[in-house]
């Protein structure tokens, strides 16, 4: 769990999430090979991997860099500086969000089937706190499928998700 509010608020940037986030999904890797992975070139991260260094969300040795830890972030709603961040990274998130998306949506992506790799989606639904365990159980076991850092395949694909789960508060 990240708890510190600066470590949290270096997030607040959607290269920079993609970067841990990509890492944990890919595990050590060059500069380079990042830089392929998230889609940039390899001189638009040295600016974001020294930030994401100097806060100890990343390690590098020589040209080889890798997570120091896990992107979960503590939510405290009585901090407000915690608050604040948590809030700048989702974000962030969302727009990182959209941002694959619009990349991803052109001739050829699956939209549909059991294969399906292209989706956007909103639900506003009363639960109960029972129905809310059950999403909050599925969430965690979607975000485990996400899991650690493998290997890849020669058929694998490096795939992005990003959902947000909000109560709604009647005036």
């Amino acid at each position: 769990m990240i708890r510190d509010t600066k470590q949290i608020a270096t997030l607040a940037s959607p290269l920079r999430i993609a970067l841990v986030d990509t890492l944990e999904a890919i595990g050590p890797c060059s500069i380079a090979d990042l830089a392929r992975a998230v889609g940039v070139k390899p001189d638009a991260l040295y600016y974001h991997l020294r930030m994401l260094e100097k806060r100890g969300l990343i390690a590098r040795k020589a040209n080889i860099v890798r997570t120091s830890r896990s992107l979960a972030l503590a939510y405290d709603a009585s901090d407000k500086h915690n608050v604040s961040a948590v809030t700048s990274v989702a974000s962030s998130m969302l727009r990182g969000a959209l941002r694959f998306f619009r990349k991803a949506f052109k001739p050829g992506v699956r939209t549909s089937g059991k294969r399906r790799e292209l989706w956007a989606a909103q639900r506003t639904v009363r639960l109960s706190p029972g129905e809310l365990e059950t999403v909050n159980r599925l969430l965690t076991e979607l975000l485990d499928t996400f899991g650690d850092a493998r290997e890849a395949e020669s058929d694998d694909r490096l795939y992005s998700i990003t959902f947000v789960l909000a109560p709604q508060r009647a005036r």
